[in-house]
Parts: C-alpha cells; sequence; structure tokens
C-alpha cells in the first residue's frame, strides 16, 4: 500500500462511522476481519505494529487436531480442534494442506505402544476418520538419522500445515478484502476512547506510528483480539471479564534439514507426557518448542541461552548428527496466551493448562474480548464472535466510499540461487501494506536466506552469503564490520552490517541497535537529539528534512541548533497540512494521549485526546497526502527563503 493511499484510508478512517473496530492484526484478528467483511459489516482494523508481528509470525506453522491434549482427557477440544483442522482443509485450497506426520515413541520413558496406537485410532476417529488411517512403521527413510535403538516403530497419521509461512497465512485474510468493506491499518495504535451512550458509539483515538498524528474514529463495537496484550487493552478501557491470559514461551532452533527428512517428526520425550517436533521446513528442519510457563510479559521476551541448550541436548539424544550451537540457523521464540479464570494464580507447566479460546461480551458496552485461540481455531473463533456482533446490530447497507477493489496479484521475483520465485519489494509495499524495510525482511528476506542455505549446501548462514541476497533485494551495499577474534560461542553477538549506499555511512545506533546513515558531518549533540525521534518513517523523514536544510545552506555539517530548525519545520507543515484540510476547529477532552517523541507540538497530536469534526467542505482525500512531506517541505522552504512582507 502506498503512501498517498494509507493517507487517504486514514482520513476514511476518521470521516466515516464502522460497525467493528478489531484490535489487533494477528490470526485471530485477521480472520475475524474477512469473516465480517464478507458478511457487510463496515470493519476497521487496527494493529500498533505489523500485521502478523507478535505470537503469529513464530508458529509451527502446523494445523494440527490437538494429539497431545489427549494427554489431558480434553476430549472435547481435540473434536473441535479436528472438526477446525479439516473445515480449513477443505475451505483454504492452496493455503492449508494435508501433510503425513510420523509420530516416534520413546523406548525407555514412552507409553506402551499398544496404548499408543489405540490413541491413535481414536484420534483419527475423532476427526471423523476424514484423513488417512493412521498405521505403523517399523522401517523408514528419516530412521536413517535417528539415533540406533533409542526408538520404537514409528505411527504415520495425517494433519495439515501452512502452504506458506504464518505470516503470510495471516496477510491473506488482510490483504484480500474488498476496501468497500474494511480498511486494515497497521503501526496505528489505540491510545484512547470512550463509550457514548446516547448515541451507542465508541469514539476511539487513533495514533498514526508513522506520522504521529491522532484522529478520532467512530464504531458501533470494539472487538478485542490483541493476543497477549488482550488483558492490557481491557484495563486501559477499564473493561471487566472472567478472565485472563497466562503465557507460555516457545522457542525453535532451525537446524539444516537432513537429506530423507521428508515428514515432520512428533518425538516422545517422556518428559511431562511432553513431545518435541522436527518439522522440515524448505532448507531448514525447526527443532522444538520449549514450553515455559510465563505469569506476566512485563519486560518483554526473548530467546535465552538455556532455551538453545536444552533443545540442542533433547536434539543430540535422538539425532545422530550431533549439533552445537555454531548448527543453529535461525530462531523462533513466541508467546501463547492461555485463557485461564480470573482467580487463576497457581503455575504450572503450560501443558496442563486447556488450549480452549473464550469469548466474552461485556454486559454495559459493546466491547467483546477474544481469549486464547490457534491458527487450527481462527476461522471457528471469526464465526463465534460475528455471532455475538449479530447480537448486538445487523450488517450495514452502505459501504465506504472507496472505488471497488479486488486483491491485487503478488508480484514474484527470482533471486540467484533460489529455485522458487519470492514475492517482490514493490509487490509487498503496494499489496500488503509493508511500511518499511525492516518489516519486508522480517517477512520475506530471511526465509528466503534459510532457503538458500540448503541450495548451497551451508552449513549455517554465513555473512557473505545473506549479504548478496538482501544486495539484491534492497540494491544497497553491504560491508562486513571486522570480526576478527570474536569468541563464536552462542551468547556472542555475530558481525554487523554496515550499509553503505550513495555515499551514506553508518553514523551511529540508537539503543534497538536501529542505524542512522548519512553523508553528512553530525555532531555528537545532534546526533543524540535525532535517535530521540521514532526510528522509522517519521525518523527518516525528520533526517531528510534536516539534510536538505543544510543542502540548502550549502553545508555539510549538521549540528544541534539544525535539527532543531529541521523538527520546527515539519511541525509547521503538518500544520499547514492541517489547516488546509478543511477541519473545523478542533477541541479536546480530558482523556490523556500518548504520543511518539517529537511529535508532542503537532497540532493534530495535543497533550490532551482530540475530536476532529469535519464539515462537508473538507479536501478531497486524493489531494490531501500527510506523508507526503518533502513537496511540502520544499514550499515551506522556498517560503522561509522569502523576504517578509512587514
Amino acid at each position: 500500500m502506498g503512501e498517498n493511499q494509507r493517507s487517504i484510508d486514514l482520513e476514511i478512517a476518521q470521516r466515516e462511522t464502522f460497525d467493528a473496530t478489531i484490535i489487533g492484526g494477528g490470526i485471530n484478528g485477521a480472520s475475524l476481519y474477512q469473516h465480517l467483511c464478507q458478511k457487510g459489516y463496515r470493519v476497521l482494523l487496527v494493529d500498533k505494529g505489523d500485521f502478523a508481528g507478535g505470537t503469529s509470525q513464530a508458529s509451527a506453522m502446523m494445523v494440527w487436531g490437538g494429539l497431545l491434549y489427549l494427554r489431558n482427557l480434553d476430549i472435547l477440544t481435540v473434536a473441535q480442534l479436528s472438526r477446525d483442522r479439516e473445515a480449513m482443509i477443505r475451505n483454504l485450497e492452496g493455503e492449508v494442506s494435508p501433510a503425513r506426520f510420523r509420530y516416534i515413541p520413546s523406548r525407555e520413558t514412552g507409553l506402551n505402544k499398544y496404548l499408543m496406537a489405540s490413541g491413535m485410532y481414536f484420534y483419527w476417529m475423532l476427526g471423523l476418520c476424514q484423513r488417512e488411517r493412521p498405521r505403523v512403521e517399523e522401517s523408514y527413510a528419516e530412521k536413517a538419522f535417528l539415533k540406533n535403538g533409542e526408538h520404537d516403530p514409528s505411527f504415520l497419521y495425517q494433519e495439515a500445515v501452512l502452504h506458506h509461512s504464518d505470516s503470510r497465512f495471516v496477510l491473506r485474510w488482510i490483504t484480500g478484502q474488498d476496501s468497500r468493506q474494511g480498511i486494515a491499518l497497521n503501526y496505528c495504535a489505540l491510545t484512547g476512547g470512550e463509550y457514548h451512550a446516547g448515541d451507542g458509539l465508541w469514539r476511539l483515538t487513533l495514533t498514526d506510528q508513522v506520522t504521529g498524528w491522532a484522529r478520532l474514529a467512530r464504531s458501533r463495537c470494539v472487538i478485542n483480539c490483541a493476543g497477549v496484550w488482550t488483558d492490557t487493552v481491557n484495563r486501559q478501557f477499564r473493561i471487566e471479564t472472567p478472565f485472563k491470559h497466562v503465557f507460555s514461551k516457545g522457542v525453535f532452533v532451525g537446524l539444516e534439514r537432513q537429506d530423507r527428512h521428508n515428514y515432520p517428526l512428533i518425538f516422545d520425550m517422556g518428559e511431562q507426557d511432553d513431545v518435541l517436533a522436527y518439522i522440515p521446513w524448505g532448507p531448514v528442519a525447526l527443532w522444538g518448542p520449549t514450553e515455559n510457563y510465563l505469569p506476566s510479559i512485563e519486560g518483554g521476551v526473548r530467546t535465552e541461552p538455556e532455551d538453545v541448550d536444552f533443545l540442542l541436548e533433547r536434539a543430540n539424544r535422538n539425532l545422530k548428527k550431533q549439533v552445537d550451537p555454531t548448527d543453529v540457523v535461525s530462531l523462533r521464540c513466541g508467546v501463547r496466551p492461555l485463557v485461564v479464570k480470573k482467580n487463576f494464580s497457581q503455575e504450572c507447566y503450560p501443558l496442563n493448562l486447556s488450549r480452549k479460546h473464550q469469548i466474552h461480551r461485556d454486559r454495559l458496552k459493546p466491547w467483546i474480548s477474544v481469549y486464547g485461540g490457534k491458527f487450527t481455531s481462527c476461522v471457528s473463533v471469526a464465526e463465534k464472535v460475528e455471532k455475538q456482533v449479530r447480537g448486538l446490530m445487523a450488517p450495514g447497507q452502505r459501504r465506504l466510499p472507496v472505488p471497488p477493489s479486488t486483491p491485487a496479484e503478488i508480484e514474484w521475483d527470482t533471486y540467484p540461487g533460489l529455485q522458487e520465485k519470492v514475492p517482490s519489494l514493490k509487490g509487498c509495499i503496494e499489496g500488503e501494506r509493508c511500511l518499511n524495510l525492516a518489516d519486508y525482511l522480517r517477512r520475506r528476506t530471511k526465509a528466503r536466506i534459510e532457503k538458500g542455505v540448503r541450495m548451497r549446501k551451508l552449513k549455517t548462514v554465513t555473512f557473505e552469503f545473506a549479504q548478496k541476497l538482501i544486495e539484491e533485494e534492497t540494491g544497497m551495499k553491504l560491508t562486513a564490520a571486522a570480526t576478527k577474534g570474536t569468541d563464536p560461542s552462542p551468547t556472542s553477538v555475530p558481525p554487523v552490517a554496515e550499509i553503505e549506499s550513495d555515499g551514506k555511512r553508518l553514523i551511529a545506533r540508537d539503543d534497538k541497535k536501529v542505524p542512522l546513515f548519512s553523508a553528512f558531518d553530525w555532531s555528537a549533540d545532534a546526533i543524540e537529539r535525532i535517535l530521540r525521534v521514532p526510528a522509522g518513517f517519521m525518523r527518516d523523514r525528520t533526517q531528510a528534512r534536516i539534510e536538505e536544510l543544510a543542502t540548502a545552506k550549502g553545508s555539510q555539517q549538521i549540528d544541534l541548533a539544525r535539527v532543531e530548525e529541521g523538527i520546527e519545520l515539519g511541525l509547521q507543515m503538518m500544520a499547514e497540512m492541517v489547516s488546509s484540510q478543511g477541519t473545523t476547529d478542533v477541541k479536546t477532552d480530558s482523556r490523556e494521549v500518548s504520543t511518539p517523541a517529537g511529535a508532542a507540538q503537532c497540532p493534530a497530536v495535543r497533550e490532551k485526546a482530540t475530536e476532529s469534526k469535519i464539515g462537508d467542505s473538507a479536501q478531497p482525500l486524493n489531494e490531501v497526502s500527510p506523508l507526503n512531506e518533502l513537496s511540502a517541505m520544499r514550499m515551506l522552504l522556498s517560503k522561509k527563503e522569502q523576504p517578509s512582507e512587514e
């Protein structure tokens, strides 16, 4: 989605009244978005980050019926998940495909093989016998890389897998909709709001993370699909429910895929009745996941050295080829939100908790909260939420005032060393609402590099190999920092690439390691000030504005005064664009809005939440592009250089 289209969508979000606003662009929010749009509701979807940027980007990419949950005799949940799996296979051809799995009992600590066989047949019947009948196989291809004598004969059965990655699967639900029914905005945070019983509408303050501008959206109901942040959002809006989330951290390590690794392998660990999966995925095999109970996710979650040590130790118990940290190609770390009753307080092994989902509708306000959920159950969850929405309102007759659209065909590119084509950068920007290079690399390049590893017979991803692919994608030259003498321990930091393009060099990095590149000479206090601007479009635009000022002055030096001048010029530019939109007076209320640094003085983002009344004389949307800063900046520069009339 281009900048102009995003600005149009933001204006429509402020101008129109929606039937439903969905908070969260993960798997639950995305599938619900599509479902409500197809039912005729006018839907707004917002996510404070990128779509599929949380738990939904770190799954095992399996669509399974919950075989493991039979350990708790949770038969109803397994039966429902099995039905959900079959519905997805049936209705999502090309996205979800049946796949054979191989369950490998442990000879020392696993279940009796006859009991295991009975369980497999029971599981098959819970799926209404739709998959292949499970069978025992004494000899199989994967046995070639397993340790001898460690495992009993395997059980071959069927589940399903995502055809593409989990992030791409989520994007499919969002990007495939007619724009007349819904608008989806990533990097758009819900920073405040209030329900007005008089007209039955929520007034929601949306803060665009790209520009820092705040807008007011109106919606008949709100659906909280924020995943691991569901409780946080509910507290923000003072919504009480009988449920809450506890969390389980799951880590996968990516190892080189071995020859003859045809099917996902499920190893019975015999510990806590748990299993570990060894899943072929392109040139790599995912080994994991861990199951670590987390009562809270405050402070963030990341892969720890002990997570990797645990997984590698278990791999070496079962695989002939012994692995160490240098064999790890990639890491995937996700957090599973597990729904429990509000008064739940005990610490327990996560597999002892149900994988059920819960949907709660507030009695006093039109607010629906979604707890739990899995990729397998996303369609079922969407259908249940839609029934709750239908209990609040019927679909409206009016569509959004935009031209009808159909999903754009994906533009594909080829890359050296890769047999499969991959989506192009341009296609992802225009068709998948990709707003910055970092998200494109997260969605695409990592998987592409891993696929290339297999083609080149590399043991691990080297900088030289990744360099060629990234240079092809970005058009920027990469050079490696000197790394001689570094310790290749699992906790050491890998070499960092310094990007050089059009004479630019690395100036500094912020505390999150986001680089600042420039062809200008920056003073220390100027660097400190620019790094306080939020990374991404806002910092990039501010930097471009400052460097254009320096160029206009014929200077290669950028000091603090030049930075402050550029920031002030940006605020003036935004003020002019706000006034040019033909809006009426802006009134403030008492709700506070948290705004990005550098945007606090913008008239559209005040210390208090704003409510903008759009007049009939508002300028046509296609003539207003708040994100197109450079042309407006040049206009202001020319005005500034003109002598005053006074």
